[in-house]
């Protein structure tokens, strides 16, 4: 997990992700912390594994690479590759 402070909105997407698997309302919550703070890696990365979990795979990637082109510390080993 990316160690990164959720930003606004994050709780309640992790709650409907992590307490009851709801992935559609969970998709959409994320897309609302994003869209306060698009800047948040945590929640590109949980995002991503939502969509992952209900197979929209290239939505997933998409996703996950932002996290980590968000996250200062990934960034760098990750264009390295």
């Amino acid at each position: 997990m990316l160690s990164m402070a959720p930003g606004k909105g994050h709780e309640l997407a992790a709650y409907f992700h992590w307490y009851d698997d709801e992935w559609e309302p969970a998709i959409d919550e994320y897309h609302k912390a994003i869209a306060i703070d698009s800047t948040n890696a945590e929640s590109h990365y949980m995002l991503g594994v939502c969509y992952r979990n209900v197979e929209e795979s290239q939505r997933a990637m998409h996703h996950l690479k932002k996290a980590i082109d968000k996250n200062r510390i990934l960034s760098p080993a990750w264009k390295r590759r």
